[in-house]
């Protein structure tokens, strides 16, 4: 049996096949630009009720993360992620954007080892790169944060 989710008519936003705990994306919330702050809201309420049937896949906690991210509700944001992180402790993505989520709540010494954390696992991760320096920059890491500055900007010249 397979249920499918959609956000309008055109766009297919999800196939759960209920016969295995695979969940296929029609589409990325976050890689595209949502048309309305309402769209926003139905996102996060449609991946709320997605998570009571799979409350322990990571990538709908890393997704719900992301949409929480759009709206400025880190602390919700950096939960979700820190589920994901758990869930998904090999992933660069969900390291770097939970260390995002850190940041926002200003909590700059777990966003580092983060976004450590994520260059680690994906050494050629640009914006991993980018934010390290952000985050090492508002400690005060000035050299450090310029170091990672020229990484990011070598991996644009290749």
């Amino acid at each position: 049996m397979e249920f499918v989710f959609y956000i309008s008519r055109e766009e297919l936003l999800l196939r759960v096949d209920k016969n295995s705990t695979h969940i296929y994306f029609g589409c990325e919330f976050c890689e595209k630009l949502i048309p309305s702050p309402e769209s926003v809201e139905r996102a996060v309420k449609f991946y709320s009720e997605i998570l009571k049937f799979f409350p322990g896949d990571g990538e709908v906690h890393k997704n719900t993360g992301k949409i929480y991210l759009t709206l400025t509700k880190y602390e919700e944001s950096a939960s979700h992620l820190n589920k994901a992180v758990q869930i998904l402790p090999g992933d660069a993505v969900t390291h770097n954007l939970l260390g995002k989520a850190l940041m926002y709540r200003e909590r700059k010494a777990e966003a580092e080892k983060h976004f450590s954390e994520a260059l680690r696992l994906k050494p050629g991760f640009m914006e991993a790169h980018v934010n390290l320096a952000i985050c090492l920059r508002a400690q005060g890491h000035l050299e450090e944060a310029a170091e990672q500055l020229e990484k990011a900007k070598a991996l644009i010249n290749k």
